[in-house]
């Protein structure tokens, strides 16, 4: 199935490209010169009158299984996502998997623009494939993706070949590659000056300059850390999320604040115990304040808010999800706990987004019930959105990431099973796993 299907704008423009071999390839169309972007007419947008309606909804299907790994602006009213593309050789006596990653730009109403493919060789093991990974996008347009190179396959970018190790790249807005280095990366931040900081599960963040070269390293102060979410502010400086673990049933949550050169400003633990938050997402805002998102069980007192689980058993509650405010020096502001009906999916952290206004987005959930809330700058709720799958099994819908874009909007990204209805759109049909693109009313 290769199809591009745009509901609400109501367009079908082309066909999107499958995994090439063993390259980062892969145009909308022959490329024979240097890789520039087509000029293509923009569409109209379709505007509604509520606040969290689509403006449309793109379906971006391959061949195989398809999910989201991460949505960022283009800087040009468009969107940069980063997908995996998995397959399996069924002619195998092992059934084996195999694929790597696809980078696309969409334009202003949700039309491809242009792929890149990261298609692993095959090695002499057997293995062709590329785990983990990780997109982000800086304020120059400056893109960056990250993964890791399975057993003995190896990926060539550019001139350089790279055998089973992770990896960081980078690439021009119009997806021309500039370089590539061994580096390991749970999670991207990109700056303004071209560099870009790898942040590792494990403690460890290094900062890159625009040319790969590394300027600096900072490791957590003791192997209790486990990090999961790096940003970049305007000043150069970067924040750092995760949690401390300090025993099978005692935690952290853990925000560290460094300077430009690395060493750090100031950090945040919340109090000790069972089920306290865990950390998932981070985002700036225009003050230089920060938000958080993750989940937590037990609760916790953060600034002058309490933090209740709404949970009222004392055993047994599934994890809850939450939205956090801190100052730019470092004092927490408001929380707000969001509303946690159904079990979240370990594929589903809640992620955040921050709008130039200091408000934000923030999304969580499961297979059956994915949620969107929309709030101000001191954190009340503007509105809620929910994609509702009416069988786990027939049909299901996922948030994965989500941003904003230049003039307000919120792009969010996801992948769906199944034939599943979308508002202003009716039912698309998924094969194995198929994205979706939603351009909301802000």
């Amino acid at each position: 199935m290769r199809r591009w299907r745009a509901g609400t704008v109501g367009l079908a423009l082309g066909v999107w490209t499958a995994l090439g071999c063993g390259a980062v390839d892969g145009a909308l169309e022959p490329i024979t010169g240097p890789f520039l972007e087509e000029e293509r007419p923009e569409p109209e947008l379709v505007s509604g009158p509520q606040s969290g309606t689509p403006r449309w909804t793109v379906q971006v299907p391959l061949r195989g299984y398809q999910d989201v790994l991460g949505v960022g602006s283009d800087g040009a009213g468009g969107a940069i996502v980063l997908a995996t593309n998995l397959l399996t050789d069924a002619s195998s006596s092992d059934s084996r998997d195999f694929g790597g990653l696809v980078l696309s730009r969409f334009g202003v109403g949700g039309q491809p623009l242009w792929t890149r493919t990261f298609t692993p060789e095959q090695g002499p093991d057997g293995s062709q494939l590329i785990q983990d990974g990780v997109l982000a996008v800086s304020p120059a347009r400056d893109l960056f993706v990250a993964g890791t190179l399975q057993g003995e396959s190896s990926l060539r970018f550019g001139e350089t070949v790279l055998i089973g190790t992770a990896f960081v790249a980078k690439l021009a807005h119009n997806g021309v590659p500039r370089w590539i280095r061994p580096g390991a990366a749970h999670a991207l931040a990109a700056d303004e000056q071209g560099g870009v900081v790898l942040m590792t599960r494990d403690g460890t963040v290094t900062r890159l300059d625009s040319e790969g070269r590394l300027r600096w390293q900072w490791v957590a102060p003791d192997a209790t850390y486990s990090l999961s979410a790096v940003a970049v502010d305007t000043s150069g400086g970067v924040l750092v999320a995760g949690e401390r673990v300090l025993g099978p049933e005692r935690n952290q949550g853990a925000l560290f604040r460094l300077y430009l050169d690395g060493s750090e400003r100031w950090r945040i633990l919340t109090p000790e115990g069972p089920g306290r938050p865990t950390f998932t997402d981070v985002a700036l805002r225009p003050d230089g304040g920060v938000l958080l998102t993750g989940t937590f069980v037990s609760g916790f007192q953060w600034g002058r808010t309490r933090m209740e689980h709404p949970c009222a058993s004392t055993t047994g509650c599934s994890a809850a999800p939450f939205l956090l405010a801190v100052e730019a020096f470092g004092e927490p502001q408001w929380g707000r706990v969001l509303d946690s009906s159904g079990s979240l999916d370990g594929a589903m952290k809640p992620r955040v987004a921050g709008d130039r206004h200091g408000g934000a987005a923030v999304s969580w959930g499961n297979a059956c019930l994915a949620k969107l809330l929309r709030v101000s700058h001191g954190g009340e709720e503007l509105w809620q959105s929910q994609l509702t799958s009416e069988s786990c099994t027939g049909s299901s819908a996922s948030l994965r990431d989500l941003t904003f874009l230049e003039d307000g909007d919120l792009m969010s990204a996801g992948t769906f099973h199944g034939t599943h209805s979308f508002i202003g759109t009716g039912d698309l049909k998924a094969d194995d796993g198929d994205i979706f693109l939603q351009r909301l009313i802000p």
